[in-house]
């Protein structure tokens, strides 16, 4: 159905923002169907199919009119570019690539594209990085019993930050140096982690373990978060330096803002 937003509401598989926040890219998967659907949703108004087959897409960071998208078929993974209103995809890349693609995460520069893959086994998950001028991959890690739920890029674009978790819930959030190809730091849940942000200088990361924040400091001073008897969910870094985040308490939930304390 045009004149609705529900298939995109109900089956969204992968999703992304376009630069400017007016539009998502989505790959809508219902049940029974075989091949994701390529399809734009603009705020106030309804999903336009883009195209009928595309395994995964992301925005261009650095523009409004490119939308990527990856198609995988006879063994062949192949990375195209359309634009919004849906002219004629070209092929850009020839991906190495027989793992089935299920999220692609462009650095803010659009230099580097992360690519989070299902193994061949149906279990576990492969975490790569392409070079957008070279298109060589390189895999930055495999599970083989873990699965990676989300994948995210610091703002510097040198750290790629992503959530592990095993079969019985256990989740770990790492951070990795995809120029040094080493990892940075791997922080334990003790609860369950609900959102994440870095901050713009890509210095330290912000994070909820069970609704309570904490901050893992990567360089520089630490800081510190003032005591907050409610429930604080999906905290967002603000580029002024403040943190955005859901504020639960039983009366009900309220945007709440965390401001430096100079």
């Amino acid at each position: 159905p045009l004149t609705s937003n529900v298939l995109a509401m109900r089956y969204a598989h992968t999703v992304g923002w376009s630069p400017d926040g007016t539009e998502l890219i989505t790959t809508v998967l219902p049940a029974g169907v075989t091949n994701p659907l390529l399809a734009l949703v603009q705020i106030g108004g309804y999903m336009k199919p883009l195209g009928p087959n595309a395994e995964a897409a992301s925005w261009s960071p650095t523009s409004t009119q490119q939308i990527l998208y990856v198609t995988q078929a006879h063994g062949h993974t192949l990375l195209w570019t359309t634009t919004p209103a849906g002219q004629a995809s070209q092929q850009i890349a020839t991906m190495n690539v027989s793992l089935l693609v299920q999220q692609m995460v462009w650095s803010d520069d659009g230099q580097k594209l992360a690519l989070l893959m299902t193994n061949e086994n149906g279990r576990g998950n492969t975490l790569s990085v392409m070079d957008a001028h070279t298109h060589t991959l390189n895999t930055i890690v495999t599970t083989d019993t873990l699965t990676i739920n989300a994948i995210s890029s610091t703002p510097d674009k040198h750290n790629l930050t992503y959530q592990q978790s095993d079969a019985q819930g256990h989740t770990t959030l790492h951070a990795r140096d995809i120029d040094q190809q080493k990892e940075l730091f791997a922080l334990t849940m003790q609860k369950n982690l609900v959102g994440w942000s870095w901050s713009p200088d890509s210095n330290a990361l912000v994070y909820s373990d069970g609704g309570t924040l904490h901050i893992y400091t990567l360089h520089g001073m630490a800081i510190q978060l003032p005591h907050i008897n409610a429930t604080q969910s999906y905290p967002f870094w603000l580029k002024d330096g403040r943190i955005l985040y859901m504020n639960i308490t039983n009366a009900g939930g309220e945007l709440a803002i965390l401001a430096k304390n100079t």
